[in-house]
């Protein structure tokens, strides 16, 4: 993201739900990258595939 990024993480709860948003100012996804947010192992920057092993919207998710 850089220098002086930001991310936000918001909890609005109603009744007996909730919702969560994350909301950054990075440069964000195309379309493709959109498409396989969820993948295991799925990594859109490919001058990084030795740099991690594309769990952590996986896991996010899971957790959330």
């Amino acid at each position: 993201m850089g220098r002086n990024g930001r991310i936000n993480v918001l909890l609005h709860v109603t009744g007996n739900s909730a919702q969560v948003s994350i909301i950054d100012n990075g440069t964000g996804m195309d379309s493709e990258t959109v498409s396989h947010i969820y993948d295991c192992f799925y990594q859109a920057d490919t001058s990084r595939s030795t740099a991690g092993n594309g769990l952590g919207l996986t896991l996010a998710k899971r957790i959330v």
